[in-house]
């Protein structure tokens, strides 16, 4: 009749790193996506991008257009810019002083 089973012992200490393993073989060709771009139709009513993958064909549509504003105030009249005409110089320097 055998005994019962005894303590467990400490941990040993942590081994030497192994000798490391073959390069694996080289992968199999992947494929580059594509855009294309898309006129407004059934896909992107708007128009868009058409990108095809290796998952398949995913749409980036445009946004519809925006309503028009309402048209902006006058701004201020800019100042008079130079002129090679003497008349329109003096006339300019008479209406500032």
């Amino acid at each position: 009749m055998a005994g019962a089973t005894g303590v467990a012992g400490a941990t040993g200490s942590v081994g030497a790193t192994g000798v490391a393993g073959a390069i694996g073989p080289t992968g199999a060709g992947g494929a580059s996506g594509t855009a294309v771009v898309v006129q407004p139709g059934a896909q992107c009513q708007s128009g868009g991008l058409a990108y095809t993958s290796a998952t398949g064909v995913n749409y980036v549509c445009n946004g519809a257009s925006g309503l028009v504003g309402a048209t902006g105030a006058v701004g201020p009249t800019g100042a008079v810019g130079a002129s090679a005409d003497p008349n329109v110089v003096a006339a300019n320097l008479a209406a500032s002083s």
